[in-house]
């Protein structure tokens, strides 16, 4: 069990558009935050948008942003006890 201070993440698709404005290495900054995720002992709400159910960009930059955020969505989805889509507020549990 998750003890401590509740701990809020918003937003995990912003965080990603600023790691690419900034040219970090994106992997390695989803290695951390992957790790850090792993040793939290606090309860932890993250907060993404889901980006995957409209139009497909046409330009490279934003498929890549596109799948980038993904990626990281599943990752996340993959360590966590509970994941939640909030569809015009009502949450829905899918995890």
């Amino acid at each position: 069990n998750k003890n401590g201070t509740p701990r809020l993440v918003d937003c995990l698709t912003m965080w990603i558009n600023n790691l690419i404005f900034e040219k970090l290495n994106v992997e390695q900054e989803i290695d951390r935050l992957i790790k850090c995720i792993k040793a939290q002992k606090s309860p932890l709400f993250m907060v993404a948008n889901e980006l995957g159910l409209g139009v497909i960009p046409d330009n490279k930059l934003s498929r890549n942003f596109l799948d980038i955020n993904g990626d990281l969505n599943k990752m996340i989805a993959n360590i966590v006890d509970e994941v939640y889509v909030v569809i015009s507020g009502i949450p829905l549990k899918i995890k």
